[in-house]
């Protein structure tokens, strides 16, 4: 009986001196990925525009999904333009659809009305991306209203598109979503695309 409580003891001894290891361990490296993303911080907010650049480019390469979604937002929301051209090429990688939220004016025509509905089930234009060149910014795209595959781009921070029925042209707003108008048959409304 005294063999067994020694045992049980013994046995609970190494448990908390394991887990505590564990806890210290895991503290350590919760304290040296904090100072890493600090590190990496200072750089995307150097003084030094290239510093910045090459940092963000870096970043939204990597294989780690917290750096990535850091040099989004950081990227996104930089009062640098050429980081956020930089960041919505990248982004665009990432995305395969783009949801064109577009808004009926409140004096809209029975023409705008009727091509509002027809085309944009509501206020939605849904355009699946297919293919991305990032090096280009150009991209095949399909809508709900399509069969055939079309060209869109992206340029600084200018996205336009252009199908059958639709057309889209777009810039990335302070608040880092595209706006600009959507044209249906000849009729046009004001729109959002948000980058998430």
């Amino acid at each position: 009986m005294k063999i067994k409580i020694l045992t049980l003891s013994l046995l609970t001894s190494a448990l908390l001196s394991t887990t505590s290891f564990a806890q210290e361990s895991l503290v350590e490296q919760i304290k040296k990925r904090a100072g890493q993303i600090a590190e990496v911080k200072a750089l995307l907010n150097d003084a030094d525009p290239n510093t910045r650049a090459a940092a963000l480019d870096v970043m939204l390469k990597s294989e780690d999904t917290a750096m990535r979604e850091l040099a989004y937002a950081t990227g996104l929301n930089s009062a640098d333009d050429v980081l956020r051209a930089v960041t919505v090429r990248n982004k665009l990688n990432e995305t395969n659809i783009l949801a064109v939220e577009a808004k009926l004016p409140d004096q809209a025509t029975d023409k705008s009305k009727e091509a509002f509905n027809e085309y944009l089930n509501g206020g939605i234009l849904t355009v699946k991306i297919s293919k991305y060149e990032e090096a280009t910014g150009s991209f095949t795209f399909r809508t709900q209203n399509s069969g055939s595959s079309y060209l869109g781009s992206v340029a600084g921070l200018k996205l336009n598109f252009e199908e059958y029925r639709c057309a889209g042209s777009f810039m990335l707003n302070d608040a880092s979503e595209f706006e600009g108008t959507l044209s249906c048959k000849g009729q046009a409304f004001p729109a959002k695309i948000q980058l998430n």
